[in-house]
């Protein structure tokens, strides 16, 4: 593993331990609001955005392989 994706996994992890501890220490939390959010927050994620997502590295990845006769070496081209 590089030392960048290192440090990234510790701050996410950093990050997520902060958020947890806010959420088990604040008085002022609802429990129900939060788990609703997080509901709708998984939802958003599942059904909206990775199916974008995958739609758009799809056709980045078909149009970066996608190549002219010209532009390929060949037994007349190279």
């Amino acid at each position: 593993m590089t030392r960048v994706r290192t440090l990234l996994i510790v701050a996410g992890v950093a990050g997520l331990v902060h958020a947890v501890l806010g959420l088990l220490t604040d008085p002022d939390i609802r429990l129900a609001g939060v788990l609703i959010f997080l509901a709708v927050v998984l939802v958003a994620h599942d059904a909206l955005w990775m199916p974008a997502l995958l739609a758009v590295t799809t056709l980045v990845a078909r149009m970066r392989n996608r190549k002219t006769p010209e532009s390929t070496p060949g037994p007349g081209n190279g």
